[in-house]
């Protein structure tokens, strides 16, 4: 006879949090709630309160239970501050917290795509050879590999960093010719496309 599996609870992805309130002696109902609160819990105080009445009585079933961690991806956008969506920060900026201290390569990762992308935002092109000697220096391989594949083109880099020009306005026609082409199930010879693209109702 198989066994159903545990329902889904608002608290699967606080469970690590709780922990911690309880290992440092926390057990104030109303203040942990409230401190869920501001970083994005949407359950009432009661639950929450159900959870820490039974700390009291010793029952160790809330807590060290399986917790519902994020996909992959969303913690790898999480990562990066600026893609951490409204709604989420202070879950986010705990969770990321969380795991760069479990994880200090994690934290250096984070560390090393943060230089990276100021030296673009700044466009301060002296910053760059430093980069790469920090992560040769780093011990993430996977990094690593693509920072070696950077170096080889590093005057190309350069100019990208320094120049306020970009191939994406390029890009972009390089994407509408595709699409006109696709179109015309990809039969249109050149003065047929050229007529395309240069028509205002292309």
């Amino acid at each position: 006879m198989s066994t159903r599996p545990p329902k889904a609870s608002l608290l699967d992805s606080w469970r690590v949090w709780l922990e911690q309130q309880r290992e440092n002696g926390n057990h104030n109902a109303s203040q942990i709630w409230r401190e869920m609160v501001t970083m994005g819990f949407t359950g009432s105080e009661t639950t929450v309160r159900d959870a820490i009445t039974k700390w009291r009585k010793g029952v160790t079933d809330p807590i060290i239970a399986s917790i519902r961690l994020p996909s992959a991806s969303r913690g790898s956008r999480w990562l990066m501050p600026w893609r951490i969506i409204r709604g989420e920060e202070n879950y986010a900026s705990w969770f990321i917290g969380l795991m760069c201290e479990k994880e200090p390569q994690l934290k250096m990762a984070q560390q090393l795509a943060l230089d990276f992308y100021r030296m673009l935002k700044t466009k301060n092109k002296t910053l760059l050879n430093p980069w790469f000697i920090n992560v040769s220096e780093s011990g993430l391989i996977d990094l690593q590999r693509v920072a070696a594949g950077m170096e080889s083109d590093a005057a190309a880099i350069v100019e990208a960093i320094c120049s306020r020009w970009s191939n994406g306005v390029v890009e972009g026609h390089v994407n509408r010719l595709k699409m006109l082409k696709r179109q015309m199930y990809g039969r249109a010879g050149f003065e047929l496309l050229r007529r395309r693209v240069m028509s205002p109702l292309a």
